[in-house]
């Protein structure tokens, strides 16, 4: 008889459990010319009201990015029906950066959605992607012997918030906001600093800036350390 009960109590919260999670949003991504996108990322953050009336974003459980199908479309599912979700898209091979990293959107502005536990046979959201963002690409090079260097540390800082991305990129490529002003460094243990536009200290460095879609390419010249006296 225990063992019954145990199971038929562990039954009625899976059911709550699974209804909770009934919800979805259903949508399209679309680019700048209204045109469906293929193999975008969708992604969708619950918001929570604060005690006080205002709007805590807090994301609850953990929601995976989700990919459009050849018709732009898409579902998130595994969400609460009823909370209001901001909903992002990105295609970042295609230039179109994470709308969920600051750097790109101060703001975290998005589309708030609400979700739904009925099936739709329509979209509930138009997600319009860009503008696109700069693409940067580089070359580093050891400013003597032009040895190409591959071990290095880019930083890119948003002037206008301080807001900064850093690390090693793959394939020597980085997306920037368009324009906006954007302050670039490079290290490479062994090597003096470099600054955007070619400059060893961050006092004489000047902003980078770029339009939506806008290629620049760098060579990076780095000057090896001088050894201690």
């Amino acid at each position: 008889m225990k063992r019954h009960i145990a199971l038929t109590v562990f039954c009625v919260l899976c059911a709550v459990i699974a209804t909770a999670s009934a919800g979805t949003i259903k949508g399209v991504v679309i680019d700048e010319a209204g045109n469906p996108v293929y193999l975008a990322n969708v992604l969708a953050r619950d918001t929570e009201p604060k005690a006080s009336g205002g709007v805590l974003e807090a994301e609850v459980g953990i929601v995976p990015w989700v990919e459009t199908d050849n018709h732009g479309q898409f579902t998130v599912r595994g969400l609460i029906p009823g909370h209001h979700y901001k909903v992002f898209a990105k295609k970042e091979e295609d230039g179109y950066a994470n709308p969920t990293i600051p750097t790109y959107n101060p703001k975290l502005d998005a589309q708030i959605v609400v979700a739904s536990d009925s099936p739709r046979s329509s979209p509930d959201v138009r997600i319009q992607l860009g503008p696109k963002a700069v693409i940067l690409h580089w070359q580093l090079k050891d400013a003597v012997t032009g040895k190409p260097l591959k071990e290095y540390h880019i930083t890119v800082t948003r002037v206008d918030t301080d807001y900064t991305l850093g690390g090693v990129e793959g394939g020597n490529t980085v997306l920037l906001p368009a324009d906006t002003d954007m302050s670039i460094r490079f290290d490479v243990q062994g090597y003096e600093p470099w600054y955007y536009p070619g400059q060893n200290t961050k006092e004489a460095a000047t902003p980078m800036r770029g339009a939506a879609g806008e290629q620049k390419e760098l060579e990076v010249l780095l000057k090896p350390q001088k050894a201690a006296q």
